[in-house]
Formats: structure tokens, C-alpha cells, sequence
């Protein structure tokens, strides 16, 4: 895995680095707003399929985000040649798509509420860490399979009871980018076929994974 990356600049440098000729880049965070007020009309579907969940989004619009640096983002990596996945049409070899974790984790893992890691005591999130990368661990036995590399194994079995207030917080990004990044390789290895779209566009959309039944492990 790379290192944290802090700025949209640094973001910037490392897909242009990094994109090979087909490439999927997955973005926790809105990537289109078009919306003056109330949600993006995604960020509502994906409440209505998810909230039983807890996996509701936060509110997107212009008023609150009337510059938002992830839509600044999406914009300057479109410019490098990544195309939004437009539903319905073949994809383009170069991929850029708004994923939301919360959504794909109770997707993926089948969930009946979502993994509480992000507020709390530092105890609390210890244990949601903890048992969010005992469901990532899992991942390699899915189709695709998330490979096992000496990085991988180091950040699954990170000692948590030394992590407080900004390495438990840097801990919580690393995780979240690998599931992003899985999130994004999905999507690039089953297509339409197992990815589901909430939204459009050009109002915004917000892709998740569909399951087959049985779950993610039972194709392998």
C-alpha cells in the first residue's frame, strides 16, 4: 500500500503515476453536486435501500460544499482521461466512481447494521476496527480475491491498543482507502453485472456492489 496522501495535489500525482491503461478510481466523498439544497438525489436512494442499516449518507449541496475539493478532484482527474460510469454503457478503459463505504460493507459482508469504527470511546473504536479488518481478511477468499502481500498482513494485524487520536484516526483512512480500492477493483472485475448505481450523472450517483446469492465468498 502507498502512504497516506494529504493534499489533492499528492492525490493527483499518484493516479497519474500509478493509472495503467485501464484503471478504476474509487472516491469516498461527493464527487457531483449540482444541487442547491436538501440531498443529492443519491444520497436519499441509498438511505432508503440502506438507513435499516445506519448506513444513511450525509447531506450534499451547494449551499454546504459551494467548493468542495473532492468535486475539484473528480474534475482535474476527468481531465487526465478518467470517465465517470455512466449506467447502461460499456465502461471506459479509465474509471472514475463515487463509492460509499458504510453502503458496500453491509452489502458485501451482509450486515444487519454497520460497522461502528468511526465515533465513540477510543475503546469502541478499537473494537469496530477490529472487527472491520477481520471482515477485509476475508476478502481473500472473494472473487476478486484481495492478495495477501507482507503490507496487507502488517496493516491487518497493526497492534490497536497502542493507537490513540490521530494514528487511531490514520489507522480508520488506511482501512477505509483498502476498501474503497476493493470496492473500485470490483466494480472493474464484475462490471454492471454485480455493481449497482443509486443516482445518475448527472446529478450524482453513488455505486455500491450487488451480491448473488450465497454471498461474496460463494463464487470462488
Amino acid at each position: 500500500m502507498a502512504p497516506p496522501l494529504y493534499s489533492v495535489e499528492e492525490v493527483l500525482k499518484f493516479v497519474r503515476v500509478n493509472a495503467a491503461a485501464e484503471s478504476v478510481v474509487a472516491i469516498d466523498a461527493p464527487l457531483i453536486i449540482t444541487n442547491r439544497s436538501g440531498q443529492r438525489p443519491c444520497e436519499t436512494l441509498v438511505g432508503k435501500r440502506y438507513g435499516r442499516q445506519d448506513a444513511s449518507c450525509h447531506t450534499s449541496n451547494l449551499s454546504l460544499y459551494r467548493a468542495a475539493a473532492s468535486v475539484a478532484l473528480a474534475k482535474s482527474i476527468e481531465a487526465g482521461g478518467n470517465v465517470h460510469a455512466n449506467h447502461g454503457s460499456s465502461l471506459p478503459a479509465r474509471v472514475i466512481v463515487e463509492v460509499y463505504p458504510h453502503a458496500g460493507m453491509v452489502e458485501l459482508f451482509i450486515l444487519p447494521k454497520i460497522i461502528k469504527y468511526k465515533k465513540g470511546s477510543v475503546a469502541e473504536k478499537r473494537t469496530g476496527l477490529d472487527v472491520l479488518r477481520g471482515h477485509l481478511a476475508t476478502l481473500n477468499q472473494a472473487e476478486p480475491r484481495l492478495n495477501r502481500n507482507s503490507t496487507l498482513t502488517s496493516l491487518l494485524s497493526e497492534d490497536l491498543g497502542r493507537l490513540v487520536g490521530q494514528g487511531l484516526k490514520s489507522y480508520e483512512d488506511s482501512l477505509d482507502a483498502l476498501f474503497c480500492a476493493y470496492l473500485g477493483c470490483y466494480f472493474w472485475y464484475w462490471g454492471w453485472a454485480r455493481t449497482e448505481v443509486f443516482g445518475d450523472v448527472q446529478a450524482g450517483y453513488i455505486l455500491n456492489p450487488k451480491l448473488v446469492p450465497g454471498g461474496i465468498i460463494e463464487s470462488i
